[in-house]
């Protein structure tokens, strides 16, 4: 069973042992990364497994492999060799200990494998993924019971792939196999499917604490999002394509909707760079089907074997599903935003109702067929006039680009008024995608963003007297749309 592994980059051991103690319910052992200790705190070293109580990897990596330490090499193979050869027999000794590749110190291994320490011999690309990464990752075991590292930098979601595909031709060695960055995410979860030894994590969750590579989560996150201990090798894989990913909250629904229903199956995010590489990647590790968000919800379409009616109307697909003969496409944005808007502002329907639709992306484009299909009448403003005019034309909708003046003829349909668009939307809280509007108070605002739980938009509607209703209703539902097609059965709203 892959484990997790804290890392520890303090500048005292003082504050080490703070932080384990904060996080020592959820990991099982813990890399102390002595480069990141100030040199006082160095010597003390072969101190620490005792004070750890835990399983200890000791790391002192210089700069050229991803580390802080400032000496000399002399002076750092001495700190690192000084850790074993001063620790009494009957006090414990580190685990493991991380050995770069391009590092040939008899001495120190010597040292290390004489109190009972396994060597982890480590490989580091902090630029990319090397074309040549399996000849590498042969090269790097000296002796048997050596543990082989490789972390390396994706560029793109092929490079995650290829070091996927590594993972599964060292299927029998002893590992850590990882990729870094954002697009790496589902590596550092799925370790136990690579056949890892351990996934790292660091105290993401502490205010000025660092992590020692790009991508790595909190162990909170893994064991109470990403239900970690309970992935094994045939469990389930869905998730969420799109760029960049930084707030989304589908994973948090999902996994909590799989626990409470005993399900073998986790949701991650996979931050990607294009969908050809996701689908290339979800053929890899059998992804059983994935939630689609900005900017794929059209490149996506080219991908699927069948598609909804939904799907064909809007152009637009944010659900998709592997079945026998292939990837089939849904839409949720519909039915979610309608649900939501006629239950939250007790209507039946849109008859009579001017309304204003801020975007013309997959999701405005999936308001756009509801209102239409509603029976309301619709302006359509985007930040380019031709965008707005080719979704206004599907549905004899009026078109406007957002410029000086537009505010004019928003209020001849300003009696719901959407915005379907992420301006706004964490960390760009303070944007507003329609600054030149004022509210008169009469409105009805609904904006498709959930995070912030009020965007600016928002806050300036309701400071007017509107009624006003953020995103995540119809995100909810959204997601209970999705499950179904996922597993053709529903789930109540949480």
């Amino acid at each position: 069973m892959s484990k997790i592994c804290l890392v520890l980059t303090g500048k005292t051991l003082a504050i080490d042992l703070e932080i384990l103690e904060r996080y020592r319910p959820y990991i099982d052992l813990v890399e102390l990364r002595g480069d990141y200790l100030i040199p006082e705190e160095q010597p003390m070293l072969y101190h620490f497994p005792k004070m750890a109580g835990l399983p200890a990897l000791l790391t002192m990596h210089r700069k050229e492999n991803g580390g802080l330490f400032p000496g000399t090499e002399a002076e750092r193979i001495a700190l690192l060799t000084h850790a074993f050869s001063n620790t009494a027999a009957w006090q414990p000794h580190f685990a493991y200990v991380d050995i770069a590749c391009d590092m040939d110190v008899p001495e120190l291994e010597k040292a290390a494998r004489s109190s009972g320490t396994r060597i982890v011999r480590s490989f580091h690309d902090f630029n990319g993924t090397p074309a040549d990464l399996a000849v590498r990752i042969r090269k790097l075991s000296r002796v048997g019971d050596e543990i082989l590292k490789a972390a390396v930098m994706p560029q793109t979601l092929d490079d995650v792939a290829f070091l996927i595909q590594a993972a599964n031709d060292f299927r029998n060695a002893e590992k850590i196999f990882i990729s870094m960055g954002k697009r790496g995410t589902c590596t550092r979860i799925l370790s136990e499917q690579l056949g890892s030894a351990w996934t790292f994590a660091y105290a993401k969750d502490i205010p000025g604490a660092k992590s020692s590579a790009p991508g790595q989560l909190s162990p909170k996150e893994l064991c109470e999002i990403y239900r970690f201990r309970e992935i094994k090798e045939d469990t389930a894989v869905y998730g969420i394509l799109g760029w960049p990913l930084e707030t989304v909250s589908s994973p948090a629904i999902f996994n909590k909707v799989f626990a409470r229903e005993q399900m073998n199956a986790v949701y991650i995010p996979f931050p990607c760079d294009s969908s050809d590489g996701f689908m290339r990647l979800a053929e890899l590790i059998k992804v059983k089907g994935a939630t689609v968000t900005v900017p794929y919800k059209k490149a996506v379409l080219s991908h699927l074997i069948r598609i909804s009616e939904e799907v064909r109307r809007t152009e637009a697909c944010n659900t998709i599903v592997r079945r026998e003969d292939g990837w089939h496409g849904y839409n949720t944005d519909a039915p979610a935003f309608s649900d939501s808007m006629l239950r939250y502002f007790d209507r039946e329907d849109l008859s009579g109702m001017n309304v204003t639709i801020v975007g013309a992306g997959g999701t405005a484009k999936a308001v756009a067929g509801e209102v239409s299909r509603l029976g309301g009448n619709a302006l359509v403003v985007n930040r380019t006039r031709e965008r707005a005019q080719e979704l206004a034309s599907l549905y004899r909708f009026t078109a406007a680009a957002l410029e000086a003046g537009v505010e004019k003829l928003i209020a001849d349909y300003s009696g719901l008024i959407i915005n379907a668009t992420s301006v706004g939307m964490e960390p760009a809280i303070e944007n507003d995608p329609l600054e030149m509007y004022t509210f008169k108070g009469h409105e009805k605002v609904m904006d498709i963003i959930y995070k912030p739980e009020q965007t600016r938009f928002l806050r300036r509607a309701a400071h007017a007297g509107c009624t006003t209703l953020n995103g995540y209703d119809m995100f909810i539902r959204q997601t209970r749309y999705q499950f179904k097609h996922f597993f053709g059965k529903e789930y109540s709203l949480v």
